[in-house]
């Protein structure tokens, strides 16, 4: 929270004001779980129909993944059938990339996605609760929010560690809100 807190304002001793907001902050208090150590790799979050064949779930990470930041070199997955079967094996040797497969005996292995899902269902329960949206919607804010998080060992945010700049986030421009159309005014201010 100090960091996003950081980019737009600044007052004496903020660090101690915002620790302290947050121990007596009720909703921060119900909804965050206590983390020892952040992630700081950048993540993509993608909303996946129930039922998604190892095509489907290809095409997707093409289209989110691979699109915007090229073929990766590794990549470590669970024991999910579609990522254990032929085609997506296969898939990845033509492609040249490292499919590495987390042991289900070896819990930390896929530590760093049980994290991000931590850390993303902690965001959609204080959110979808506090504004009764459908969580879907809130999907893209949550990915920004997570990948704005300032790394404990790099003291960098993923964001700014992939693009080589700070995000401008809504709560940093200080526009008066003059807007004619009140859909816009709501958007902006969610």
């Amino acid at each position: 929270m100090l960091a996003l807190v950081q980019q737009g304002y600044y007052w004496p001793q903020m660090r101690d004001d915002v620790q302290e907001y947050e121990k007596t902050c009720l909703t921060c208090q119900h909804d965050k779980v206590e983390r020892r150590k952040k992630a700081g790799k950048y993540a993509s979050f993608i909303v996946v129909p129930k039922y998604c064949s190892a095509e489907d779930t290809a095409q997707l990470f093409f289209k989110y993944v691979v699109k915007y930041w090229g073929m990766p070199q590794d990549i470590v997955s669970d024991q999910d059938s579609r990522f254990t079967g032929n085609f997506w094996t296969e898939l990845f040797k033509l492609f040249g990339s490292q499919l590495s497969m987390g042991s289900s005996y070896h819990l930390e292995s896929d530590g760093q996605t049980e994290r991000f899902n931590s850390m993303l269902e902690e965001y959609f329960r204080h959110y979808v609760n506090a504004t009764h949206k459908i969580w879907v919607k809130l999907l893209d804010v949550a990915q920004l929010c997570f990948n704005s998080r300032k790394s404990s060992s790099t003291w960098k945010n993923a964001f700014e560690i992939v693009n080589g700049q700070q995000p401008l986030l809504p709560h940093t421009v200080n526009v008066p809100n003059i807007g004619k159309s009140p859909r816009a005014i709501s958007l902006s201010e969610e």
